[in-house]
């Protein structure tokens, strides 16, 4: 088995609640994923409260996610389509398109 010093500030050892100086790996993994849990946690809570979420009920949030998600499929589509149309025009103007190899000879 190896062994692994970290060096941590006094602030950082009382913010994750490290309950001794020595823990096995796991036990450490443990304390770190609970704090980054937390800060998540945290995060997401002043996110939600940021955007009024945390007023709304679940119900309400599914379908401002389901309205977000078509609202965004449908922007897709309009802009696939506008890229489909000039697709479609430049390849009937390039089949409209006729080589005269006279005329390009009088360009040279």
């Amino acid at each position: 088995m190896r062994t692994l010093q970290v060096a941590i500030s006094d602030m950082e050892y009382g913010m994750f609640g490290i309950p001794s100086e020595k823990l096995n790996f796991s036990n450490f993994i443990d304390i770190v994923s609970k704090q980054l849990m937390r800060q998540n946690l945290n995060k997401t809570v002043s996110l939600a409260e940021k955007y009024n979420l945390s007023t709304m009920t679940m119900e309400e949030i599914t379908n401002e996610v389901k309205l977000n998600a078509a609202t965004k499929k449908i922007k897709y589509q309009k802009e696939r389509s506008s890229l489909d149309n000039e697709l479609n025009n430049y390849l009937v103007d390039l089949s409209n398109f006729t080589f005269d190899r006279d005329e390009a000879n009088n360009y040279e």
